[in-house]
Parts: C-alpha cells; structure tokens; sequence
C-alpha cells in the first residue's frame, strides 16, 4: 500500500534504494502524486520475463509529509484515517406511534 511504504520510508535516511517490486509499484503511484521523489528505472526483459532494477527515493516532499500525518499508523500496524474531531452521536429513535384503539 503506498501510504504504508510512505510511513516506511520516513523511518530511513535518504536517499535509500527500493528493490521490492510491490514497493516499487507503489513508488509509481506516490511518485507521479507529488508524495516522493524518486528514480524509478523501467523493468529490464530477462529470460525469465522482466526484472525491476532498484528505485531511488531521493526525498518525501511536503505534500508527502501531510499525508502522513492525514493517515497516520494506526495501532495494528497498518494505516489508518486521522481521528476525527467531530464526535459522533447516536441517531434519535423514531417517534412513538399511537396503540390503536
């Protein structure tokens, strides 16, 4: 997920190299968003079908930052949305309608 790999990446000193194709994929998307900048290197034909050389994340951007702060880790480890300061309340319960008779 690319707002996990974003988290990831904030844990390291950059610029680091991503050699995980899911990883890299994700840098195909958090790249062209405006979140990182990155070398991301076309795949190579191999005998076996294509291989991923390695990405460079060069830096998070601020827009990058701001989302990690929108959706932050949640406390299972996965990435979740901000907490909402709007509290929520339960829904009134419908009217009461009249016994018949």
């Amino acid at each position: 997920m690319p707002i996990s790999l974003l988290h990831r990446l904030a844990e390291h000193d950059l610029p680091i190299a991503v050699n995980d194709g899911a990883d890299v994929d994700a840098l195909r998307v958090l790249s062209p968003a405006g979140h990182v900048r990155a070398t991301i290197p076309k795949p190579v034909r191999t005998i076996d079908g294509y291989g991923q050389p390695p990405a460079t994340v060069i830096a998070i951007t601020s827009l990058g930052r701001s989302m990690m702060k929108r959706f932050p880790i949640a406390p299972d480890g996965l990435p979740g949305r901000a907490v909402s300061r709007v509290s929520l309340r339960r829904a009134a319960a419908p009217p009461a309608t009249p016994a018949p008779g």
